[in-house]
């Protein structure tokens, strides 16, 4: 009897915690607004938490052991608002993030290589400004600096 009320106390003193330490898998998909396409690389995060996901190529995430008393995801990515979204109960969020040439002003592309003759490290920096890029007609970066910027193909 002396050692079962113990044992008794400390399975319940644990069960306890573990039933108030509840968690829930969150998932989605993160597309464009300009062309409903999947965006690649889309940081997803909870807010006030380090708890994050990046999008995958198909532009979907999943966070697991997301704290059921987190509301909020915050969806950011480079060229795009970054959008809050309220995490809803069960099935696939879909997320679509508007794109907002305001955010890039300028890009700055350094390439840095060593030269085999004089074994010297050398570096490149060329400044390309956001009207430059938003004159192109392309949807990616890499495209838009292909031609204005040494190493861009």
């Amino acid at each position: 009897m002396k050692v079962k009320l113990p044992m008794f106390l400390l399975c319940l003193f644990l069960s306890s915690g573990l039933a108030l330490a509840q968690t829930k898998s969150v998932s989605g998909v993160v597309t464009s607004a300009d062309d409903g396409e999947p965006v690649i690389g889309a940081s997803v995060t909870v807010k006030g938490s380090t708890k994050g996901a990046i999008t995958d190529s198909d532009g979907k995430f999943t966070l697991t052991n997301v704290p059921d008393d987190a509301k909020t995801l915050v969806v950011s990515y480079v060229g795009m608002e970054s959008k809050e979204v309220t995490i809803k109960g069960g099935g696939t969020m879909k997320i679509t993030l508007t794109s907002n040439a305001e955010l890039l002003s300028e890009v700055v592309v350094t390439a840095m290589g060593i030269s085999r003759q004089e074994k010297t490290l050398g570096y490149a920096a060329t400044t390309v400004k956001s009207d430059e890029i938003t004159g192109a007609r392309t949807t990616n970066v890499a495209d838009a600096l292909a031609g204005k910027v040494a190493g861009v193909q």
